[in-house]
């Protein structure tokens, strides 16, 4: 196709046929212009016709790639829980392995020690989405409710808010109050969510279960 020549590329096409005399002007114009086009290498994202990466084309590019059986339920449960959407982002990054857990940081050179990537909570393994969250995950994508859904996803959400209080401010897990902060933001979602969800904050706090069976 061509090759390198005292710094400079020259191209030697290979013609499937020999020209006719009538072509030969019409290929000299064409290899005139060829070797007049002196280009810089640039990187180009080849998915967006800007050439630049954006994160809709990226995700675009995932999703048409991606199949029901490569991503199970990561769109049917993440985008359809009644929860406000930041939440439902952290819900997605977290089916996705996308969120910035200490073993995701440590594969991308953020964190260089792997003493320094163990669980804030147990300070002894790995901490990785399947360590901390992904057998509540596991219960949210079997979960047919959409109050089930909502609770699974007020545990997951509470859980990675106090696992970064624990990193970034030093506060240490506290069970009972981890308990109440899922009840108040799992009721007020259904509150503001769900129409069909008419239950006082005392009655969902006493019995939860008991609202979404009702």
């Amino acid at each position: 196709m061509g090759h390198w020549s005292r710094g400079r590329w020259q191209w030697r096409f290979q013609w499937r046929r020999a020209w006719f005399t009538w072509e030969l002007n019409d290929v000299q114009q064409f290899m005139n212009i060829v070797d007049a086009r002196v280009l810089i290498d640039s990187r180009l994202w080849t998915l967006d016709s800007s050439g630049c990466f954006s994160v809709r084309s990226g995700y675009r590019a995932l999703m048409d790639r991606g199949s029901s059986s490569q991503l199970p339920n990561v769109a049917a449960v993440a985008w359809d829980i009644k929860v406000p959407p930041k939440v439902k982002c952290f819900i997605w990054r977290l089916f996705m392995g996308a969120l910035p857990t200490k073993e995701n940081l440590l594969r991308r050179n953020v964190i260089v020690l792997r003493d320094q990537a163990t669980c804030p909570f147990c300070n002894v393994d790995i901490e990785s989405a399947e360590h901390t969250y992904c057998y509540i995950a596991a219960a949210l994508t079997r979960s047919g409710k959409n109050g089930c859904c909502v609770i699974w996803t007020a545990i997951l959400w509470c859980i990675w808010r106090a696992r970064n209080k624990c990193v970034f401010e030093g506060e240490h897990l506290d069970g009972n109050r981890l308990l109440q902060q899922t009840v108040l933001y799992s009721w007020s979602w259904l509150t503001s969510f769900d129409k069909s969800f008419n239950y006082s904050f005392s009655q969902w706090e006493a019995n939860p279960g008991l609202c979404i069976i009702s």
